[in-house]
């Protein structure tokens, strides 16, 4: 089990000294809850816990417990906890420990709600009724070859009330700043009454609507470079057939891009920007460039009606559309 405090930092800028007795008082109540429910602290690094269980149950409970009793703090600046639970494999070396089961605890307590609580599919499995965990699906984790399904515990569940659990924002390098900016996206798409897909099926952006991309100047950018080049190689301006290849796929780019916006099948702009490339290869003098572009465009074709079988999964449903 892994605990981290919420914020550490900002409450050392403000007040030094008092935050350091408050860590220490922390730390002394925390140790003396694990060691109720049977565990032992490992290690207490700065404003961390990391204590080992013999049972997933009491693991469980000490952190319940233990969020429980932060939450009936009444000061508006109580402390907030994550806390992450992991059931593997452990090496100790003398008060160390070590392990893959070590990391995935740590990482676990990193994307754990602030006030709340994150487990691994193992620790849900032996627990899953004694707290009302929410299912967050496969989650890629730092340094973790495998992803791990994760299942968290709000802290409002313990207590705290919505508007008093902080969310700071931390950052841990480029992987951290991505898992950060997930979470926060996801967050928002189901307060906005989105369900986003697993990472194994993230969700696709619906097409914009008609009128907007008709609006847009990048529509009508695409279609004005595009004729130009095919209008181009007509009026002897050039003899290169490239440029009128590069001409019909901006073309099939453009009229694919409101296709879809109309029926709402996104696999259309695939599929036009392959008729462009399949009419632009006629304009090319060799056989060997005009099978190529044959082959590119006939590339295109399977992804293409791929997107329209997709374009038909309700898993992924806007309730609002004009948001």
């Amino acid at each position: 089990m892994m605990l981290d405090i919420v914020g550490f930092s900002l409450m050392m800028g403000r007040n030094e000294e008092e935050s350091a007795s408050r860590l220490i008082r922390f730390h002394d109540g925390a140790a003396a809850l694990i060691a109720d429910r049977g565990g032992r602290v490992i290690d207490t690094a700065g404003d961390s816990v990391f204590a080992l269980f013999d049972s997933i149950s009491r693991a469980v409970d000490c952190a319940a417990e233990i969020q429980t009793r932060l939450a009936s703090d009444p000061r508006p600046d109580r402390m907030v906890v994550r806390i992450g639970i992991h059931f593997g494999e452990v090496i100790l070396e003398g008060a160390r420990a070590f392990g893959e089961g070590v990391n995935i605890a740590a990482r676990l307590e990193q994307i754990a709600p602030p006030g709340g609580i994150a487990v691994s599919d193992a620790v849900y499995r032996e627990s899953s009724d004694r707290l009302p965990f929410e299912d967050n699906g496969q989650r890629p984790l730092k340094n973790i070859k495998q992803r791990i399904r994760v299942y968290t515990v709000p802290g409002t569940e313990f207590g705290f009330p919505e508007q008093s659990v902080p969310r700071p924002f931390r950052p841990t390098g480029l992987s951290g700043l991505a898992e950060s900016v997930a979470v926060a996206v996801e967050e928002r798409l189901r307060a906005r009454g989105i369900e986003p897909r697993s990472p194994e099926h993230p969700p696709t952006p619906p097409p914009r609507r008609p009128r907007r991309l008709v609006e847009s100047r990048f529509f009508w950018l695409l279609l004005a470079i595009g004729s130009l080049l095919v209008a181009g190689h007509g009026t002897g301006w050039t003899s290169n057939g490239l440029y009128p290849l590069i001409g019909l796929v901006l073309i099939g780019a453009g009229v694919g891009r409101l296709a879809a916006s109309l029926t709402g099948l996104r696999g259309l702009r695939t599929l036009c920007v392959a008729v462009g490339l399949a009419l632009g290869a006629l304009f090319l003098e060799g056989t060997v460039s005009r099978a190529i572009a044959w082959a590119l465009a006939a590339a295109l074709v399977g992804p293409g009606i791929a997107g329209l079988r997709k374009s038909q999964d309700p898993r992924f449903k806007i309730q609002d559309p004009n948001s």
